[in-house]
């Protein structure tokens, strides 16, 4: 019986727990502030809003609680709000915890007080409403996914204390149209800037060490983008997806890289690193290459023809997939490593002129599973360094492009799409979810 009176009174507790307007974030002894719409609730021993009521709909935050100085808001303190408006934050505060305001959709007025000198993780992720955001001298790090899914924003400026932006921090910042990272920055994550369709000009730091995977993947607007002197690596995939695209400029004072013909390379010129995503029709790689670096022309769609010259040794991962127009590749004797995945998705080849001999083309096709990637009537033409006149144009040709939109923070699925394009122009996007669970 006892138990049973037990029970109940438990599953009581959690009902009220979960009934609307109940500060889910708070503990038994937090204070509670009074604001419109509700409460926020408070912890005196830590100077931390910890939470707030879900029917808060504006909140005055003071400098001060019960005579405590208010300092931090807490993990989540404001997250699902979905009727909050606005914010005040008083000056004192210095911290912003993971998922403060998360999925507050409705959030248009937040100014951050420059006493504020951290603000975690997916902090503002999917508030849509944000139009402007001016980040606290304070902040040094830019966390993860801090402003993912902030569509509505228009306007953000980054001080000069930064010096880190974490991955996926700006990613779907649909309404982004330009962009200047100060010369503080030195590391910018994976994703960061992904899925910014609008995103017409960025101005990069100065001591950028690297441009990351996917970093401006799907920026369908991106015409153009120079490299700084102080970037040593490029990650092809970082443009994947850049439809508009057509060349990469680097700075004179690079000493780590090269560009030619608007396509990056090492400094040497012996590895091809990163060809522009929205380039179109036929290239020949110049001589002197001897790698193909993985993901090197990832998704280039409007690419038609390919020779890739005598000397080039090494063909990386996924080099060429993707490239769905694809229709004439010249491959040389010289290649001796090809990865599996090196041509995927090159379903429109027509004609492989190889330079070596029938059975050097069958150990190597059979190695690497070369030919398999290719449509069963492609032809194959041995001992050949090219075709003599060029390939009559293809008919209409399709490529696709995947962008990545995070983990729904409620579900845990995989958000994505596939865009479709015929001949460089978008047909349609494809919604789709990865259901992980």
């Amino acid at each position: 019986m006892k138990k049973r009176l037990l029970s109940t009174l438990l599953a009581l507790c959690v009902a009220l727990a979960l009934l609307p307007g109940t500060a889910m974030a708070a503990d038994a002894g937090d204070v509670a502030y009074p604001v419109t719409g509700g409460n926020i609730y408070f912890d005196a021993a830590t100077g931390t809003v910890t939470g707030c009521d879900v029917t808060v709909t504006a909140a005055v935050i003071p400098a001060e609680i019960g005579g405590v100085p208010v300092t931090a808001i807490g993990d989540s303190a404001f997250a699902q709000c979905e009727d909050l408006t606005s914010v005040v934050i008083p000056d004192g505060v210095t911290s912003i915890g993971a998922f403060a305001f998360q999925l507050c959709g409705k959030l248009t007025g937040l100014e951050l007080p420059d006493s504020v000198t951290s603000i975690r993780t997916t902090a503002f992720e999917y508030c849509r409403s944000l139009t402007s955001m001016v980040i606290p001298d304070g902040v040094t790090d830019i966390d993860p996914w801090v402003f993912s899914g902030c569509s509505g924003l228009t306007s953000v400026v980054i001080p000069d204390s930064v010096t880190d932006i974490g991955a996926g921090a700006f990613s779907n910042c649909e309404s982004l149209t330009t962009l200047t990272i100060p010369d503080s920055v030195t590391s910018i994550g994976q994703m960061a800037f992904q899925l910014c369709v609008n995103l017409t000009s960025v101005h990069l730091s100065e001591n950028l060490e690297s441009i990351s995977s996917k970093m401006f993947a799907s920026c369908h607007s991106l015409t153009s983008l120079t490299i700084p002197k102080s970037v040593r690596s490029v990650s092809a995939e970082a443009f994947t997806g850049c439809r508009l695209l057509t060349s990469f400029k680097l700075s004179e004072e690079n000493p780590y890289l090269s560009v030619s013909d608007g396509v990056v390379f090492d400094h040497e010129g012996k590895t091809l690193m990163a060809y522009p995503t929205g380039r179109q029709g036929a290239y020949r790689i110049p001589d002197g290459v001897t790698t193909i670096r993985f993901w090197a022309f990832f998704g280039c769609g409007g690419l038609t023809s390919l020779v890739i010259p005598e000397g080039v040794t090494d063909i990386g991962m996924g080099a060429f997939a993707g490239c769905s127009s694809l229709t004439s590749l010249t491959i040389p004797k010289s290649v001796t490593t090809v990865d599996t995945s090196s041509f995927m998705g090159c379903n429109s080849v027509r004609y492989v002129y190889y330079s070596g001999t029938e059975a050097q083309w069958k150990a190597l096709s059979e190695k690497y599973y070369i030919e398999g990637r290719f449509p069963k009537d492609a032809e194959i033409i041995f001992n050949s360094t090219g075709p003599d006149e060029p390939e009559p144009p293809a008919g209409s040709a399709f490529s696709f492009d995947f962008a990545f939109g995070g983990l729904d923070p409620q579900t845990g699925d995989l958000k994505m799409s596939i865009v479709v394009y015929m001949n460089g122009i978008e047909l349609l996007t494809i919604p789709l979810t990865l259901h992980l669970g």
